[in-house]
């Protein structure tokens, strides 16, 4: 079997007859049998019937968008979808036609028959050429004359029609100038046409006088640049230069481009140069404003070929080139010069090789000498000039046969040139009269003769007396501090002298001011120390708690009755908490233990059992170290277990000491090595949770019978006092504090005023309350709750926002909210 993965392949093959192996037919002609594959490089519908002119069975199936062999099964499609235009280039062109247009798309005609009168633009035909047409994908057709400017859509009328995404604009280009409009014979003049919409279609030509073409042509919307052609064969001077676009006609608009004489190079000075090359040469001839570009290069040799300059009409400069070979002594190279980019042969002599096009040479050379040498007088690598001094230089040259000019010479110290005075083939001296930039304290000495630079020595740049201006300066900038200081010192003496005249006043003011205050204050303080200390006796002393209680809240502190109640269920019955107890809710202090008859037995025993585990050392360490290995066992649950642990062993406290001692060894070994500076500071463990509660039990006598009164009576008195003086109830600062931090800055005063309350369902006569005339309604309250409550327990105590503050004129009462600020 033959196959191929090709679109098209051809194979030899041999004949034998069916049934017998081994039998050929004679195959003088090489019989070949062309094997194809319709799926192969067949992109779209027309490709694939378009190969049915090459005889090959294809057919379009649409359902699979893919080109498959004729079957029996598949539909025959004749017709293809509408062609797709993607591109069209160029998109402009002149009005007289001629354009070739090229069409890039998909389903362009199955062949040329199919789009050969098919493509126009708007209504002007396009006249296709088979020879470029590209089955599906291309057309390159030829634009008719259009009637008038205009843009429109490239259609192709075929399976429906199609046309292209941007229109074609059939365009009138328009000249208007030329520069220049002379040159000389051998050509190479680069002129400039300028005008409009000069980039349309896709030739354009410039032609003199309808035979020569104008070459290297670069067009753009509004110039057309190109190089003039040489003038060898015409017998006249002046031609005429029209443009043609799409060889049509040429434009109307026509100029006229005048041949000179060529220029002509008569004598090249001076004829020798050093090694390095950069010397100028100067040539001398005529008719160099013909020139617009002028080139130096060697002759039959690759390199050496620098840009000139057009000085007048008979001066041009050049610099001579690098010597190709700057290692030996003497070298004689031929130099030859492009003028406008033409090389001219009518001055080269028999023999000499033609390749080369055009050119301007009178056989002219350039003998390369050695470079030159320099050096300072006496050949010192380091010259020491002081700065602010004129600088004169004297450098030696080694005698050459170069014979270069003064103003050959270039001499710099650093980047300051320095200006020749005297100069000879042997000598050359300078000087500068002006400031060398003494940023950098060694300056290089350079000469420069074209390209050729040479560094003879260094200069060092040193001061000019340094030690003794140093000394200058130093004096008088000590002297300048002594009166500055001498002035300061005076004028902050008498500042001093002044200010503390000042503080002495103030101080006495302030003493006195104090003195009042504190005579007031201690008197005022006396009678209510002696008032409160009168009130504690009367009522029932200080407020210790019971031990009981003590121990609860310190052990359990969220498991008081009131301590979360208070904050979170408003007063009900203000009278029945004055009078009624309320209950304690921990399971501890419970008169009774709530269990069932029938479980009480079996309780009573885990009990007991409890209680002599709890009496086995290693049993209670190793029991706690397991739960607090439990990761969620929380702190709070460890604080639990901890008060716990202090209630069952609150009996044998000389046990429960050894076991919190064993716990704290075993916290301080694991806590040390990793951060033993957060130890003990937070209550995160067992063992920290029973050193506190231990604490408490141990404390608890000295707190009831030594540091209780005291320092209740202090808290008293520090309460009484700060409430003497305004409190702002927004930021908690305060008039009188201890603490610096909140202390209110703002001198306000209050007046103190006594308050006659009563309190509805108190079952208590009215009480004078004192407060001041800046206290806002919430502080008022709080004040009259402390007067009236002050026999019992804070947390019994009703809430501020429970209490409603009226104010009563006989027998009218109204209600003050807490937007009033005073009462």
């Amino acid at each position: 079997q033959l196959h191929t993965s090709e679109s098209s392949r051809k194979f030899q093959v041999n004949l034998q007859l069916i049934n017998h192996p081994g039998k050929f037919l004679d195959n003088p002609n090489a019989v070949t049998v062309e094997v194809y594959n319709c799926a192969s490089e067949t992109n779209d519908c027309s490709l694939c019937l378009g190969r049915t002119d090459l005889g090959h069975l294809c057919t379009w199936s649409e359902s699979s968008a893919s080109c498959r062999l004729k079957s029996e099964s598949l539909p025959v499609q004749s017709t293809c979808p509408a062609p797709e235009i993607w591109k069209i280039e160029p998109v402009n062109g002149p009005l007289h036609g001629g354009t070739l247009l090229t069409i890039l798309g998909r389903n362009l005609g199955s062949r040329y028959s199919d789009i050969a009168d098919k493509v126009r633009i708007g209504d002007v035909p396009c006249t296709p050429i088979a020879d470029r047409y590209l089955v599906s994908q291309e057309i390159v057709c030829v634009t008719r004359a259009s009637a008038r400017e205009m843009s429109d859509w490239v259609i192709l009328d075929i399976n429906g029609g199609g046309h292209s995404k941007e229109k074609y604009s059939f365009m009138v280009p328009k000249i208007y100038s030329m520069y220049p409009s002379l040159g000389p014979k051998a050509g190479g003049t680069k002129i400039t046409i300028s005008g409009n919409q000069l980039d349309i279609g896709g030739n354009v030509h410039v032609l003199f006088d309808d035979i020569l073409e104008c070459r290297d042509l670069v067009r753009t919307e509004n110039t057309i640049r190109c190089t003039v052609p040489a003038m060898s064969f015409l017998p006249y001077t002046n031609v005429t230069v029209c443009v043609q676009f799409e060889r049509n006609s040429c434009l109307d608009q026509k100029f006229t481009f005048q041949y000179k004489e060529n220029p002509v190079i008569k004598n090249m000075e001076p004829r020798s140069s050093h090694m390095s090359g950069g010397r100028i040469i100067t040539l001398t001839g005529e008719r160099f404003s013909l020139v617009q570009d002028v080139m130096i290069k060697f002759k039959n040799h690759n390199g050496g070929q620098l840009n000139c300059t057009v000085i007048s009409d008979t001066v041009i400069t050049c610099p001579s080139p690098t010597a190709p070979n700057t290692t030996m002594e003497k070298i004689n190279m031929s130099v030859s010069f492009y003028i406008n980019g033409v090389y001219d042969l009518s001055n080269e002599e028999l023999g000499d090789d033609p390749s080369e096009k055009g050119s301007f040479n009178s056989k002219f050379s350039l003998e390369y000498q050695p470079n030159p040498i320099f050096y300072p007088s006496q050949r010192e690598k380091l010259i020491k000039h002081h700065v602010g001094e004129p600088l004169t230089l004297v450098i030696h040259k080694e005698h050459d046969d170069l014979g270069l000019r003064e103003d050959e010479y270039q001499v710099k110290v650093g980047h300051t040139p320095c200006d020749l005075i005297v100069f000879n083939d042997k000598v050359i001296h300078c000087t500068i009269n002006g400031s060398l930039d003494s940023s950098e304290r060694y300056q290089p000495v350079t000469v420069q003769v074209g390209k050729y630079n040479q560094t003879i020595t260094m200069l060092h740049l040193a001061g000019i007396d340094t030690s003794i201006i140093v000394s200058v300066i130093i004096c008088s900038i000590l002297l300048l501090l002594s009166v500055v200081a001498l002035f300061v010192f005076c004028t902050k003496s008498r500042r001093a002298e002044r200010y503390w005249q000042k503080t002495l006043v103030q101080m006495e003011e302030m003493e006195s001011q104090i003195r009042d205050e504190i005579r007031r204050g201690f008197a005022e303080l006396q009678t209510d120390m002696t008032d409160l200390t009168k009130e504690l006796n009367r009522s029932q002393g200080i407020p210790f708690l019971e031990y009981k209680h003590f121990v609860t809240r310190t052990f359990f502190p969220k498991c008081s009755s009131l301590y979360e109640d208070r904050y979170t269920v408003p007063m009900q019955n203000f009278n029945s908490q004055l009078k009624i107890p309320v209950p304690e809710t921990h399971p501890l202090l419970s008169p009774d233990w709530r269990v069932p008859e029938s479980c009480r037995s079996n309780m009573e025993e885990g009990i007991v059992t409890l209680s002599t585990l709890l009496s086995n050392r290693h049993f209670l360490v190793t029991f706690i170290h397991a739960m607090e290995m439990q990761k969620d066992f929380a702190v709070r649950d460890r604080c639990n277990l901890a008060s716990l642990l202090t209630i069952a062993l609150h009996g044998k406290l000389e046990y429960y000491t050894s076991i919190m001692k064993d716990l704290l060894v075993d916290l301080i070994d694991s806590s040390a090595p990793k951060n033993p500076k957060l130890m003990l500071r937070r209550t995160e463990s067992v063992v920290e949770k029973m050193l506190t509660n231990w604490m408490s039990i141990c404390m608890y006598s000295c707190l009831r019978e030594t540091v209780g009164e005291p320092f209740f009576l202090l808290l008293c008195a520090i309460k009484q006092q700060i409430n003497k003086g305004s409190i702002d109830a927004i930021t908690g600062k305060a008039r009188y504090t201890l603490n610096e931090e909140w202390l209110l800055r703002e001198n306000i005063e209050a007046k103190p005023m006594n308050l006659n309350v009563s309190f509805q369902g108190c079952g208590m006569d009215s009480l004078s309350v004192r407060a001041l005339d800046t206290d806002t309604i919430s502080q008022c309250k709080e004040k009259i709750l402390e007067a009236f409550c002050k026999n019992l327990p804070f947390s019994q105590w009703p809430q501020v926002e429970d209490v409603d503050l009226g104010k009563c004129h006989r027998t009218v009462h109204t209600e003050l909210s807490p937007a009033v600020l005073s009462v």
